[in-house]
């Protein structure tokens, strides 16, 4: 059941990992050069590079994930009232990952991506 449960969060990870992708290519190619001065301000030599990282951090920080629980809450979940400790912790850490991301993105010089995170916004503020 493990196997199966993890399974299924995979599948919402890897589906997550295109829709930002997505997201962001269509706000980077509304650019001028598009997006390959934004690319090189974040250290990449080219927009797809930066496209494939950016969305693997996205979903590694803003997706929960409860295999990365500091081992202090791995072992509080251990305890007989600790079993659900994860969950409240995973909401705490991707919201504040959300809300830095957001204010990255709201920084940017780039108008297309302080657009992604006027939408960003929109949806995370009712859930902070």
């Amino acid at each position: 059941m493990e196997d199966l449960y993890q399974g299924g969060d995979n599948i919402w990870k890897i589906y997550n990992y295109k829709f930002e992708q997505s997201k962001l290519r269509n706000a980077l190619a509304k650019s001028e050069d598009g997006g390959l001065s934004y690319a090189q301000s974040k250290g990449f030599s080219n927009v797809d590079d930066f496209i494939k990282a950016e969305a693997a951090d996205i979903v590694r920080n803003n997706v929960p994930n409860y295999n990365l629980a500091p081992e202090v809450i791995k072992g509080i979940r251990k305890l007989p009232i600790g079993n659900f400790i994860a969950f409240p912790y995973e909401i705490l850490r991707t919201g504040a990952n959300t809300i830095t991301r957001g204010l990255d993105e709201l920084a940017s010089t780039n108008k297309e991506m302080q657009k992604t995170w006027r939408r960003r916004g929109t949806g995370a503020g009712p859930a902070l």
